[in-house]
């Protein structure tokens, strides 16, 4: 069988079974085995594989008909143009992420007389936010935070693997806690947990059955963090900073007036590409 043959074999058996975006997924889980681009499949066409490759692929995909994670199943993700590595009990990014670094980059450009090139990410899980962002702004420094000790541990080998490690240091610590009280950003991004507790069963196994309880819970409301991160960010950022917070759907009118009642400037949501309310920023004075 050769390579083609073998992904539109894999295509038909994953849409057989309700498997969201079935080529795609195909293309991910043959890439990811055989190492190579994924545009590789039809360049490459009439590669033979070999049956050791195509051992793998078939579990792969059982796992996946199963209902584990893709991302799990290869062990890494593709945020906006980098490739990161994941491991299970840390969150996994997700593509409406990706408009959240988006949004601070360009929020980034707008800088004007802000000396201070450092910035902090709250909840930095496998660090596809900060370091896009490094990427991105080789003048840049960051500092990120995370509960998880694997969390930690896994966004500092992604800082290594993709060259940013001189710029950046993840700490252990429970939001602010870690850092120094008379430590100044220029900017504060988050993706934080925004689920309200109540839905947390609710949600499809996927995300529940996978992702750790705490990079989800957001409280009663899913707004604890934003609730956190409004109270004390200020206090953190240098004049002309800003905060930019992922948030969850319909939360937006009351994550704008949390940060309003906080002393934030210029309050403002921000939609994702599917035209849903998923960013806010907010400036200090």
């Amino acid at each position: 069988m050769n390579l083609l043959e073998t992904h539109k074999k894999l295509t038909d058996w994953f849409e057989r079974h309700g498997v969201e975006s079935s080529r795609f997924a195909s293309e991910i889980i043959i890439s990811r085995t055989l190492e190579v681009p994924r545009v590789h499949i039809y360049a490459g066409f009439d590669r033979v594989m070999k049956e050791s490759e195509l051992d793998i692929i078939r579990e792969r995909g059982k796992k996946l008909i199963a209902g584990e994670p893709i991302q799990l199943i290869v062990g890494d993700c593709q945020f906006l143009s980098h490739i990161f590595k994941v491991e299970p009990g840390v969150f996994i990014p997700r593509p409406e992420t990706e408009q959240l670094a988006l949004i601070a980059a360009e929020s980034f450009n707008s800088f004007t007389g802000v000396a201070n090139r450092k910035f902090l990410d709250l909840c930095s899980g496998t660090g596809v936010v900060s370091i896009s962002l490094l990427k991105s702004f080789p003048e840049m420094t960051a500092v990120g935070v995370d509960i998880s000790e694997k969390a930690v541990a896994l966004s500092n080998h992604n800082a290594e693997t993709l060259g940013v490690s001189d710029r950046v240091a993840y700490f252990l610590g429970d939001m602010f806690s870690p850092i120094p009280c008379d430590e100044k950003f220029a900017a504060i991004v988050s993706n934080p947990p925004y689920i309200p507790s109540g839905d947390i069963e609710s949600l499809e196994p996927i995300v529940k059955d996978y992702d750790p309880a705490a990079a989800l819970d957001g409280g009663i409301d899913g707004l604890d963090f934003v609730r956190i991160i409004a109270s004390q960010g200020l206090s953190y950022l240098c004049p002309g900073g800003f905060i930019a917070l992922e948030i969850g759907v319909g939360q937006a009118s009351c994550a704008i007036d949390i940060l309003n009642q906080s002393g934030f400037n210029n309050c403002e949501a921000r939609k994702d590409l599917d035209g849903i309310e998923r960013v806010v920023t907010a400036w200090a004075k």
